[in-house]
């Protein structure tokens, strides 16, 4: 099973996030992934999240931003979801991306390597 950091998940959470963590908790592989991880000290002291960080021995970090909704749409250059088409306020794309602004060290320092 994968050492989840922390070990539980509130309800109040995006039902999407409470599914991917469950789905990684029961994993049977041995990896660390934390959740809802903060990046706000690295990255220009901007409120920056990272649903899910996944350290996958011998193999590398992967990083995860979920979208709960059951439809996502893009038409070229907004992105909407659900049946209402709600606009989703950050590129999903460009918001995990900003999380590879911070280097090895900074990740190794964050996480106490």
């Amino acid at each position: 099973m994968a050492k989840m950091i922390p070990d539980f998940i509130m309800n109040d959470e995006p039902p999407g996030e409470i599914s991917v963590f469950n789905r990684l908790k029961n994993c049977e592989a041995k990896w660390v992934a934390f959740h809802s991880l903060d990046l706000t000290p690295w990255c220009m002291n901007k409120r920056t999240e990272i649903d899910f960080v996944v350290i996958v021995p011998e193999s590398g970090i992967v990083c995860i931003e979920v979208k709960s909704s059951e439809n996502i749409n893009f038409d070229g250059s907004k992105w909407t979801s659900g049946i209402l088409n709600k606009k989703i306020p950050k590129d999903p794309f460009k918001q995990a991306k900003t999380h590879d602004l911070l280097s090895i060290g900074d990740w190794k320092l964050y996480l106490r390597f």
